[in-house]
């Protein structure tokens, strides 16, 4: 299985309180594990990028399960393809995304996005 990420805008900080939250802003992006090592360890991948995070995210709170759609029909999880937690950022983390000059267009709209967000907005990551 090849690695993915989405990210999951949720409204605000307040539904970290809540039980179940499904995202409208849903947003896939391209692969690029350049930015994938900047979120997730990436020491013991075979994808040629030696990398630690330096924006580290933190585990859902323990009663917030996430609303996905699938194949199968919508679901609540809180584990993803991995079966690892599932975390999340604040978008004034992810703001601290770097970017490459040669970066695919998708990512570089999609970072414009994040940094539009207000910076206490949570964000899941949805690693596929």
């Amino acid at each position: 299985m090849g690695l993915g990420l989405q990210l999951l805008v949720m409204t605000g900080p307040e539904v970290l309180g809540v039980s179940e939250f499904s995202s409208y802003d849903l947003l896939q992006l391209y692969d690029d594990y350049r930015i994938y090592g900047q979120l997730r360890d990436m020491t013991k991948d075979d994808r040629g990028i030696d990398a630690l995070p330096h924006i580290v995210p933190q585990i859902l709170p323990p009663q917030l399960e996430i609303g996905i759609w699938e194949d199968e029909g919508y679901r609540l999880t809180r584990f993803d393809a991995d079966g690892e937690e599932l975390t999340f950022v604040y978008a004034r983390q992810l703001k601290e995304l770097k970017l490459q000059p040669d970066t695919h267009w998708r990512n570089k709209a999609i970072k414009a996005y994040v940094d539009a967000l207000p910076d206490e907005v949570p964000i899941v990551l949805f690693w596929r």
